[in-house]
């Protein structure tokens, strides 16, 4: 597997390291630390670049300013990646360190390390950290074509197995998140919920046709009870404690509110899905649920569409 890490250096290492130390992920991971100090190399006050030969400096110079962060975010990347090899023995961890535009190098990253999952931090007071939450986020999900995680600090117990949410909407894309989980390598105890959200705004009751509305609704809630149901059954299958929800309410809202309950480690979302569920989750839901959680987010996409 290969995961490509976008790091600035702030505080969301520690939550970095902790969030894939409950990922599930496998012993075999190659995992690229791709570390971004937002600016340009041609600054009014030129001066000779680090001598670390971390930075990917080229020929290019550098001001005071720049040469700074850029010294401090190599220590502090050397800091995450010691802790993930401590975390993580098995795996092969390599670190990049640049001077640019963080969508343009985690496109440039992405094209060429053609990872299986991107895993951003957030929380954070630096430029690129303030973007986590904005648009460098949707960015990376709606303009790459890889599975992305967004870390955040634990919520839940370290000393209590994960707890994992998944929103399931009878789609191949939202099953493709239910495989995700069930495809990784879980501690005895790991429990998940696959939670589907019955929402009347798919349904607009005509005037005069309430029986038929509510007849349409039922048939909803049996589709989305039998879809919940079967990823249950494949998550059981899988070795994980799972129980299969369908629960009323707005999509957004109803994940964020059951992953607080239950205190979640992530909440698990598949894309471009046929269900109503579906058809909203690189809109207003994963926005919602991307900037509203307090746990982690992954949102899965299907091998077949990765670039």
């Amino acid at each position: 597997m290969k995961v490509l890490i976008a790091y600035d250096g702030s505080d969301c290492s520690d939550a970095i390291a902790k969030d894939l130390s409950r990922a599930g992920l496998p012993d075999e991971v190659s995992a690229v630390v791709l570390s971004v100090v937002h600016g340009s190399a041609y600054d009014p006050v030129l001066i000779s670049p680090p001598s670390s030969g971390g930075a990917d400096v080229h020929s290019e110079t550098y001001s005071a300013k720049t040469i700074a962060r850029l010294v401090d975010l190599e220590a502090q990347t050397h800091q995450l990646v010691a802790q993930l090899r401590l975390d993580h023995p098995k795996w092969i961890i390599e670190s990049e360190l640049v001077c640019g535009d963080p969508r343009t190098e985690m496109t440039r990253a992405t094209t060429l390390f053609t990872p299986d999952l991107i895993v951003m931090g957030s929380h954070s007071r630096s430029m690129l950290g303030r973007w986590i939450h904005g648009s460098f986020t949707q960015f990376t999900l709606h303009n790459t074509k890889v599975s992305a995680r967004i870390a955040r600090n634990l919520i839940s117990d370290e000393m209590v197995a994960p707890r994992l949410v998944v929103a399931v909407d009878g789609s191949q894309d939202s099953m493709a998140a239910v495989e995700a989980i069930a495809h990784r390598v879980w501690p005895l105890g790991t429990e998940v919920r696959a939670v589907a959200v019955l929402s009347h705004r798919y349904i607009q009751p005509a005037l005069g046709f309430s029986a038929y509305f509510t007849c349409e609704m039922e048939l909803i809630r049996r589709a989305f009870q039998n879809a919940v149901d079967d990823a249950a059954t494949q998550l059981r299958r899988a070795g994980l404690n799972a129980a299969a929800l369908v629960l009323p309410g707005e999509p957004a809202a109803v994940l964020i509110a059951e992953a607080i309950d239950w205190k979640a480690d992530c909440i698990f979302l598949g894309t471009h899905g046929t269900g109503a569920l579906a058809r909203m989750l690189l809109g207003s839901v994963s926005t919602a649920v991307a900037t509203g959680a307090p746990c982690s987010i992954e949102v899965v996409r299907l091998p077949s569409t990765k670039s």
